[in-house]
């Protein structure tokens, strides 16, 4: 059953960030582990731009954010939305799919 199953990338918080560049130019960020998620040392704002640079550097073409975010069980990109009038992801330009 579950006992053994391995964990997805987007259950997993050991690492800060988890991100797919293809060579056609076309990205996906699955996960960011910021301060809220046991970082030390990185902001998730900070992991954003440093996102943002590697794929301005590389000049990746169209990315798709899978926001996965949760707080006190909630759905943070729905909380986020009602409290700001937008996603958190939306400071970058990304939206809702």
């Amino acid at each position: 059953g579950d006992l053994n199953r391995n964990p997805g990338v987007t259950e997993v918080h050991t690492h800060l960030m988890h991100g797919v560049l293809h060579s056609n130019g076309f990205g996906h960020l699955l996960r960011i582990n910021g301060h809220e998620r046991g970082s030390v040392m990185l902001s998730g704002t900070q992991l954003m731009g440093i996102w943002e640079r590697l794929c301005y550097s590389l000049r990746v073409r169209d990315v798709s954010v899978e926001d996965v975010s949760r707080k006190h069980g909630m759905d943070y990109r729905l909380l986020h939305c009602a409290a700001y009038g937008g996603t958190w992801y939306g400071r970058w330009g990304y939206m809702f799919g």
